[in-house]
């Protein structure tokens, strides 16, 4: 899971790009020392504070993370045809041209995608419904393989993933306790009998008015059933919390 944490070249240009900014007007704001004012002064100080401060948190997470040992790899997404045909297109063309960059290449590739017959796309079409029916069940036997540690592992890679810009889905633990149902959503489950003859808007309108009159001792019962069931997600919760450990 090393990608997760590795920023893109673009990142890293962007980066060198503000830090030869910054070199470039401090250069020009060294010499008049004097007319530099000190709430000026203070303000870059404590910006300059922060930021540093948010990189090194980061820094020691992803170390701490690294140091827990390795995270279980699931299987890779297909992509899409035009991903697979690429792969194909690729490994045929670049020995040819080795000179040419990716994203040379890219333009070519993108060119020929759009030209290519129907059936020859139709065919990728096809080799990717089968990659990707493959890939739901390796992807679900895989996550069921995985004890709830390792989920919440996995999951933290993801989060500092979603910090560098990458569209990437958290994991669910089926084995985590789901919170209790509130009061209101018991009321509404005894009496969820369907009336064809008005919209499911008017009838959750009509249950929310019926729930906002009733007197307490109408609500005593759900009110019982939310506190049982809080009462047994207390004690499941500490115990899944205990298992992460």
């Amino acid at each position: 899971m090393e990608k997760f944490v590795r920023l893109p070249i673009i990142s890293l240009t962007a980066v060198f790009l503000r830090q030869y900014a910054t070199a470039k007007n401090s250069t020009r704001t060294k010499a008049p020392k004097s007319t530099t004012t000190k709430p000026r002064t203070t303000k870059q100080k404590s910006t300059g504070t922060k930021k540093s401060t948010a990189k090194t948190r980061t820094k020691t997470k992803a170390v701490k993370l690294k140091d827990e040992g390795p995270i279980p790899e699931g299987p890779k997404n297909p992509g899409t045809p035009y991903t697979i045909w690429f792969a194909d297109f690729y490994n045929q063309f670049k020995p040819d041209n080795p000179t040419l960059k990716v994203t040379e290449i890219g333009k070519i590739a993108g060119e020929r995608w759009r030209s290519l017959p129907h059936d020859e796309k139709e065919t990728y079409s096809e080799k990717y419904r089968k990659a990707k029916s493959k890939f739901e069940d390796d992807f679900k036997a895989w996550k069921e393989s995985l004890t709830s540690k390792e989920i919440a592992r996995v999951n933290e890679y993801r989060k500092l993933a979603k910090l560098k810009g990458k569209h990437v889905k958290l994991l669910k633990d089926s084995r985590k306790p789901k919170r209790p149902k509130t009061p209101f959503l018991h009321f509404i489950t005894a009496n969820k009998n369907f009336d064809e003859s008005k919209t499911m808007i008017e009838q959750t309108q009509e249950l929310v008015e019926r729930w906002r009159s009733m007197n307490p001792e109408d609500k005593k019962p759900f009110e019982d059933l939310y506190a049982q069931e809080k009462a047994a997600y207390d004690s499941q919760i500490l115990i899944y919390k205990k298992s992460l450990e």
